[in-house]
């Protein structure tokens, strides 16, 4: 898409944005990506890493998408985090002695789906179960 800009390239698969940034930096140097979805962010940072641009690196993306990765994170820089705990399906639910309730969240995603709000150990049995 051409913009006062320079020229604008929209890509819908992401695992072909690399194969793509590539192709179209061939002919048309790339100076800058962007992403509007965090969902993107990994190939973002991918393209960056590649092109030598400005932009977060691989690992401080995935770190950021991973919900426990990140509490850690801001743990380890002395940051104040809600107490957290990773749990899995392969956990029973015995294995979390916590406080309830608890607020379940999915490790990656965002807009809060996937969060569940378990009153207590049975509902955590029901859901890992």
């Amino acid at each position: 898409i051409p913009s006062e800009y320079g020229s604008v390239y929209e890509v819908q698969e992401e695992s072909e944005s690399l194969k793509k940034a590539l192709e179209i930096n061939q002919k048309d140097a790339i100076t800058g990506v962007i992403s509007y979805s965090d969902v993107l962010q990994p190939a973002v940072s991918a393209i960056a890493t590649q092109l030598d641009l400005p932009g977060n690196k691989i690992e401080v993306t995935s770190k950021s998408q991973d919900k426990y990765q990140q509490r850690q994170a801001f743990m380890a820089f002395g940051m104040k985090t809600p107490a957290f705990a990773e749990v899995s399906s392969s956990h029973t639910p015995d294995a979390y002695q916590g406080p309830f309730p608890v607020v379940l969240k999915p490790k990656k995603g965002s807009g809060g789906l996937g969060i569940k709000i378990l009153q207590d150990r049975e509902e955590l049995m029901n859901h890992l179960g």
